[in-house]
């Protein structure tokens, strides 16, 4: 009997810790699943990040490449001097100026100068503009290790630029062109490398105004040819007001002698009216009671009718005023 409860305490102890036990393995085998799930993502965002800084890790070479061969065709003066260029003509026509209209590249002056750019004013005028790219020292300065290199070179650019100024005041340009303002547009094609000479060099700007020169930066030199350029075109508008004016005096002149000829032609339709009408009055009282009789007297079957008069009368056109106020008024049809 001892050995049989044993048993059966046995057993339903059994029941019990596997009741508990079971649910707790589910949950531990559940979890299991989770964590793989988890661990593979993490070695695929693994994976994937390293892929990602690989590719950020080429582009940053490759980007600092290109900005070392930037850096150093910059720093050659005909490479320097084909960007300036190249960028002066960007900004020009991002300002919406016409070629040979509104400006005109390297013209010849009469003292054998080649400014890069001659912008024409209105009223006959010229603006001379030269590109200037002094960027030796500003390049210097940007790759220095220290705060002291990096301002010694900043002093440098800043005496780069006023020599630049120095060369093209005494050019002047403004001398070879009718009707020029006594000034020269000196073009820098870099935003920073003008703030940096001007901060450089306090008096750097009241220089270059003595020497007549104007420094003008990208956005500066834009908001100059945008301000040129709204000129020209309103000068063009103007231009075509006066046009159709003239096409419509030229209308009007024209209108005028069509009208005079039109009330001429109505005139002689209306003498030609007035003949044609005699003509047939004097028909049918003079010849056509002779013929009438004739026919009675021969025995002619054939009927011969007098034409009917005209009784229309040509509608003649109104005058035309010719005077300062220009107003056609032809009479309406019927």
């Amino acid at each position: 009997a001892l050995k049989s409860n044993s048993q059966a305490l046995t057993a339903e102890t059994t029941k019990d810790v596997t009741g508990v036990v079971k649910p707790l393995e589910e949950k531990l085998k559940a979890l299991d699943e989770q964590v793989r799930a988890l661990e593979s993502k993490r070695a695929g965002a693994y994976e994937n990040i390293q892929t990602q800084l690989k590719t950020l890790s080429e582009t940053h070479n490759r980007l600092q490449s290109s900005t070392i061969s930037l850096t150093q065709a910059l720093k050659a003066p005909v490479s320097r001097g084909k960007w300036g260029e190249i960028q002066l003509r960007r900004i020009v026509e991002m300002a919406g100026m016409e070629k040979h209209v509104a400006f005109d590249e390297q013209p010849t002056t009469t003292d054998g100068g080649r400014p890069d750019l001659v912008v024409h004013l209105l009223g006959g005028g010229a603006l001379p503009i030269d590109s200037k790219v002094p960027m030796t020292a500003y390049l210097n300065a940007m790759e220095a290790s220290d705060q002291e290199t990096q301002k010694q070179h900043f002093a440098a650019h800043a005496q780069a630029v006023r020599s630049r100024i120095n060369e093209l005041g005494q050019k002047k340009y403004w001398d070879q062109f009718d009707k020029s303002p006594e000034f020269v547009v000196m073009f820098v094609p870099n935003e920073a490398s003008v703030s940096a000479a001007f901060e450089a060099d306090p008096g750097l700007l009241e220089y270059a105004i003595d020497k007549k020169v104007l420094v003008c930066s990208p956005v500066t030199f834009l908001a100059l040819l945008r301000s040129v350029a709204v000129g020209w075109q309103q000068s063009q508008l103007t231009e075509n007001a006066r046009h159709i004016a003239d096409l419509g005096k030229d209308l009007f002149d024209r209108t005028a002698v069509f009208v005079n000829h039109l009330t001429t032609l109505g005139n002689s339709l209306g003498q030609s009216n007035r003949a044609f009408n005699k003509t047939v009055a004097s028909l049918e009282s003079r010849m056509m009671p002779a013929v009438r009789k004739l026919k009675d007297l021969g025995g002619f079957d054939k009927e011969i009718e007098s034409p009917e008069e005209i009784n229309f009368v040509p509608r003649q056109p109104k005058q035309l005023n010719t005077g300062a106020d220009v107003e056609v008024d032809l009479e309406d049809e019927p």
